[in-house]
């Protein structure tokens, strides 16, 4: 099995911008919309390609931790007050 994936990491988010973000809330209901940003930690390994087309484990390297999505939006709509808020 092969897979690939890829993230754009940053290790801050732009100041002095304004995000905005509508939600439908129906009558007699609450409604919160807040926005987010999602951070990660990833592990840095070192390997090497043997001459037996196997992979040989050379360490860790340490980790590396950023943010990978801003903004993003959390929501939450219902009867009563959500808890907790998003």
């Amino acid at each position: 099995m092969e897979t690939k994936t890829s993230f754009d990491i940053t290790n801050s988010t732009t100041s002095g911008k304004t995000v905005s973000n509508t939600i439908n809330v129906p009558g007699k209901s609450y409604g919160y919309t807040t926005p987010k940003i999602e951070r990660r930690r990833f592990t840095v390994e070192k390997w090497q390609d043997t001459a037996g087309c196997s992979a040989r484990f050379l360490g860790s390297m340490g980790t590396l931790s950023g943010i990978t999505a801003y903004p993003f939006f959390s929501e939450c709509t219902a009867r009563s007050a959500c808890t907790p808020k998003p």
